[in-house]
């Protein structure tokens, strides 16, 4: 039996200090087993920290947005202190934009146990966590500009987007009688409510007894890049398919109880994949059918399973 010279324990331990897992597993210092360990709870970790702080971005700027009595102007200001701000990045690490482009360099596979569990503790659905997670993002700057620059990237383009929606409206001051702080608060409050079960549903979650999650995952290994990746083409309705299996065999919670961006949510954060609520409506769930043939090999769930 092979040797390696890292294992799952050392990263659990802190030994590998940031040592770049996906290196190890190409110069055989860590096993594939023990890398797609380490690499899943990794990129749950990513995937969660990179969503929890772009929300956390957008519900500061609608509380600032709504706050301002010149609106576009302020806008306007907000997109060049973040093209700024990506420009800055470009120029101190020129290579960042070609790097975090692909998976294998975006900065997760050098995450720590430690920060891991810092960025699980921000699953915690509520504004309060979501800062948390923006603070962490800007505290890890200078260790991990990958993560910062993917923010920074994507917020600069929804902000592109947004000054793109709101210009076709009819210019309004847009006073309120209510406390502007007030308002803003409780609009933020809202949002936060509207985003709860996409941010808190995990593919576990899912589950009526989360200690099948796993089980279903061993099931389906063939499906499976050694990092837990979605491999079998088409994605989409393979996805789908298992979905509806699961539901059927009873092993997910009511469909009452999931919706659609939910559910979308959490398969995207399994698998590393981009599907949309409307992956799971009645027409995509009839498209899908024929791939359920894939997944009858899954046991019904039984409660004392």
């Amino acid at each position: 039996m092979q040797e390696f010279k890292y294992t799952y324990q050392d990263w659990v331990d802190g030994e590998l200090d940031k040592l770049d897992i996906f290196r190890l597993l190409r110069d055989d210092e860590l096993s594939s087993k023990d890398f797609r360990r380490i690499s899943l709870e990794q990129s749950k970790a990513y995937t969660k920290l990179l969503y929890n702080a772009f929300e956390t971005l957008k519900l500061e700027f609608a509380s600032r947005y709504k706050s301002s009595f010149l609106k576009s102007k302020w806008l306007e200001l907000h997109i060049e202190l973040w093209a700024e701000n990506l420009s800055s990045l470009e120029e101190q690490y020129p290579d960042i934009a070609k790097t975090v482009a692909t998976s294998s360099t975006d900065g997760r596979y050098t995450l720590t146990k430690q920060q891991v569990d810092q960025f699980d503790y921000c699953e915690i659905n509520d504004s309060l966590m979501k800062s948390i997670s923006f603070n962490l993002v800007i505290e890890s700057y200078d260790d991990m500009p990958n993560i910062y620059y993917i923010i920074a990237a994507n917020y600069y383009n929804w902000l592109l987007w947004y000054k793109e929606s709101v210009s076709k409206s009819e210019p309004t001051i847009n006073y309120s009688e209510r406390d502007t702080y007030e308002a803003s608060l409780k609009d933020a409050e809202n949002a936060a409510r509207q985003a709860k079960q996409q941010v808190s549903y995990t593919w576990p979650n899912l589950f009526k007894n989360t200690e099948q999650a796993d089980i279903i995952l061993n099931l389906l290994k063939e499906h499976l890049s050694s990092s837990g990746q979605w491999l079998t083409e088409p994605k989409g309705r393979h996805l789908v398919a298992l979905c509806m299996e699961l539901e059927s065999k009873g092993y997910f919670k009511s469909q009452n109880a999931i919706t659609n961006p939910a559910k979308a949510a959490a398969f995207n954060a399994q698998f590393d994949v981009k599907l949309a609520a409307k992956n799971f409506q009645p027409q995509k769930r009839n498209d899908a059918e024929d791939y359920r043939e894939h997944f009858q090999h899954l046991p019904k769930y039984s409660c004392s399973s």
